[in-house]
């Protein structure tokens, strides 16, 4: 198979009369085909709550700015803090520009850790933004509590959160600490086609968020799909795939009826 922009793997495995199995293993080259990363729109989610006090209001304050550094020419990005109440940069998400990463920084030197911990109206207030359905969407959540104010039922902001995301955003979350609500930020990340990464007492938040944000930083594919010439398939999973970014792999499994020399379009 080609080997240029991307690389492809494909395993197959039939018993005589019966529908075949495969296993289809995709991945973008390490830097974007053309070189150029595809514009994303990007939006930073801390929390500034009192129980992030001390050197974790620190390292997350440097983490946000190191995370505005790393945005690309042509993205939009905006910065929400919360704790009792909720706070943006701005209404809308902002193009990238000196001007604007000047605000951004300026508002994350001012976060202050004190008051409640406002998860529903925080994440209610994200996923009101003007996001862009053509680009990768992308929200970096971080929180170190359970929610406190407003609406506290997991299994309801849970439904909040489903209903609200029309745009189809990947949540990506940290929990920092021993008291997060595990279960609640594994399913927000889950069922919004994120990630959920932890960071321990001792370990540096600075680190765990600008490792992710590296990543996403080299978008390579939005709205992705493979396409098999010729044979049927079925029983296919994922149903839906993820953007793809640089240093990504894409496994997708089914089943296959038929056989011979076909082609696999992605696009």
């Amino acid at each position: 198979v080609s080997k240029k922009a991307f690389g492809l793997n494909l395993l197959t495995h039939a018993v005589k009369g019966q529908d075949g199995y495969y296993m289809l293993m995709l991945a973008p080259s390490v830097l974007p085909p053309d070189g150029k990363a595809v514009p994303k729109d990007v939006l930073f989610v801390f929390d500034t709550s009192g129980s992030m006090s001390g050197g974790k209001i620190e390292q997350a304050r440097e983490a946000l700015k190191y995370c505005v550094e790393q945005l690309n020419d042509g993205d939009r990005f905006n910065l929400i803090r919360f704790s009792t109440d909720v706070e943006s940069l701005a209404e809308t998400l902002l193009p990238v520009s000196k001007e604007n990463r000047d605000k951004a920084q300026a508002f994350a030197a001012e976060m202050v850790a004190r008051g409640g911990t406002a998860i529903d109206d925080a994440l209610a207030k994200a996923l009101k933004m003007d996001f862009d359905p053509k680009r990768p969407r992308i929200v970096v959540f971080l929180t170190d509590g359970k929610p406190t104010i407003g609406e506290s039922d997991p299994d309801i902001i849970l439904g909040n959160v489903t209903k609200a995301n029309t745009a189809g955003v990947r949540l990506f979350v940290f929990g920092v600490g021993e008291k997060v609500n595990i279960h609640l930020l594994d399913k927000l990340s889950g069922k919004n086609g994120g990630l959920s990464q932890y960071v321990l007492p001792g370990e540096d938040i600075e680190v765990k968020v600008s490792s992710l944000v590296d990543k996403l930083s080299n978008p390579v594919l939005a709205n992705v799909k493979v396409d098999v010439d010729k044979i049927k398939t079925s029983k296919v999973h994922p149903r839906e795939l993820p953007d793809l970014f640089c240093g990504d792999q894409v496994s997708i499994l089914g089943r296959y009826e038929g056989g011979g020399h076909v082609a696999i379009r992605l696009t």
